[in-house]
């Protein structure tokens, strides 16, 4: 686990990076993460990125994304309220994944998907799996939170608890949230 958690550490600063210039990706999934053969993690297919307050070209609104791994506002189609905390739900998606077997929520059909996304809560990974880390599932957890704003503002954020988690030191979770709460505002 620790080789998987350092390539999702590297992922996430890598997200960090792009959402410190702007950018959302809007569909990250296990099958966008290139690992070479020393586990060394590159984020593919940007096609469907976009740079925050740029004005989408079309004339009808659209739902983008993956259904396993977008976030509740993506699946409603909410695109002015897509952040950098949305990349963040599917981040916690592809790390619930990669500890479970399977994304947080699947149905037969993608629509059923994406409303079980937006309604339900997900099973902890642990009840799942119980060699889940506690410390991981709280990371993954918090990703998941169905209000962005109660999510890792970036994937820089994120970083830094899986780091933490990573270190046998526990994340910063809800007590780090009021924190970080004071310091955006």
């Amino acid at each position: 686990m620790p080789g998987v958690l350092e390539a999702m550490i590297q992922v996430c600063s890598a997200l960090g990076h792009a959402h410190s210039k702007g950018y959302i990706h809007r569909d990250l999934k296990p099958r966008n993460i290139l690992l070479d053969s020393k586990m060394q993690p590159y984020v593919l297919d940007w096609g469907l990125a976009w740079q925050k307050g740029a004005k989408a070209e079309r004339d009808v609104q659209s739902i983008v994304g993956t259904p396993a791994y977008m976030s509740p506002e993506q699946a409603r189609g909410e695109e002015e309220k897509l952040t950098e905390a949305s990349d963040v739900y599917s981040l916690g998606a592809i790390l619930y994944h990669v500890v479970t077997g399977k994304p947080p929520f699947v149905a037969e059909t993608s629509w059923k998907t994406m409303q079980m996304a937006m309604s339900l809560p997900p099973h902890p990974p642990s009840k799942m799996r119980t060699t889940v880390d506690l410390r991981v599932e709280r990371v993954i957890l918090w990703c998941l939170q169905k209000e962005a704003d109660k999510r890792y503002s970036d994937g820089n954020e994120m970083s830094e608890d899986l780091k933490r988690a990573m270190h046998l030191e526990n994340p910063k979770g809800p007590a780090g949230m009021l924190g970080r709460f004071f310091k955006r505002r």
